[in-house]
């Protein structure tokens, strides 16, 4: 009993969960597909923009939306999120393993530093 209590609590970090995510998205194969994105920030204006992906590459992507252009590149981020040890990381995923929302707070005493990003509307094809 003690193993399986052990497993619930790592399936709920923020590490496992990114993992399984990608071995979703990875048994998916998508390489054409896209979707609207919305970096956010504290005080710092946001645009919502349309990236789109042929073949894996992004093809005309905004150039204030291009470090969110991929599904891969939004991965990334969260792995960076989770490495620079913040006060707090929220992430969702989609059932598809698409990172749908991460919001990451980088410390507790500080208002409005929350930054990452909201995904909607994922399309394959």
């Amino acid at each position: 009993m003690t193993a399986l209590v052990l497993a619930i609590a790592l399936a709920a970090t923020p590490q496992a969960r990114l993992d399984a995510a990608k071995h979703r998205w990875q048994r998916l194969h998508a390489r054409n597909y896209t979707y609207f994105v919305t970096p956010t920030c504290g005080r710092c204006e946001t645009t919502t923009g349309r990236i789109k992906v042929r073949n894996g590459k992004p093809v005309g992507t905004p150039p204030a939306l291009r470090a969110y252009d991929t599904v891969p590149e939004l991965f990334a981020r969260i792995q960076r999120a989770i490495d620079s040890h913040p006060y707090r990381v929220d992430v969702t995923y989609d059932r598809r393993g698409v990172p749908r929302m991460l919001a990451v707070d980088e410390d507790r005493s500080l208002a409005d530093d929350v930054t990452g990003y909201m995904v909607e509307r994922f399309r394959r094809g």
